[in-house]
């Protein structure tokens, strides 16, 4: 299994941006960074309809980047959560310690704030640790 390369934002404007100049064909440029034509193009329309963003009063709209972010750390919070009270009903083979009703409720709170989360089994938590 492949591990797929994480391309930063300004390599791809940067291969974007070669591919508008018109200097090199646009198979020929993907092939020398070994990207596919069809993930050159995703980038390109994505970065062409971000351009009218940069016009509007307070440049590129960056929520959505901000969520995600938010979002992985507060799955990181409950991933490591869930992995301690896990551990500790292992060690104790008991759910009423007060520790452990502790973690639990937080795990719960962090639920209720956010209710589309996926619930996360232990095992994808630690196939993701």
């Amino acid at each position: 299994m492949s591990v797929k390369k994480q391309w930063p934002g300004k390599e791809k404007l940067a291969i974007m941006l070669q591919g508008l100049k018109g200097d090199c064909r646009i198979g020929t440029l993907c092939n020398d960074h070994g990207i596919t034509q069809g993930m050159y193009y995703k980038w390109r329309d994505q970065r062409l309809g971000d351009g009218a963003k940069l016009f509007e009063r307070g440049g590129v709209d960056h929520i959505r980047e901000r969520l995600e972010h938010e979002n992985r750390k507060l799955k990181e919070t409950i991933g490591e959560l869930s992995v301690e009270l896990k551990t500790r009903l292992v060690r104790r083979r008991s759910v009423n310690s007060s520790a452990s009703q502790a973690l639990l409720m937080q795990i719960q709170q962090l639920k209720a704030e956010h209710p589309y989360w996926r619930h996360y089994t232990m095992n994808d938590v630690v196939n993701i640790l």
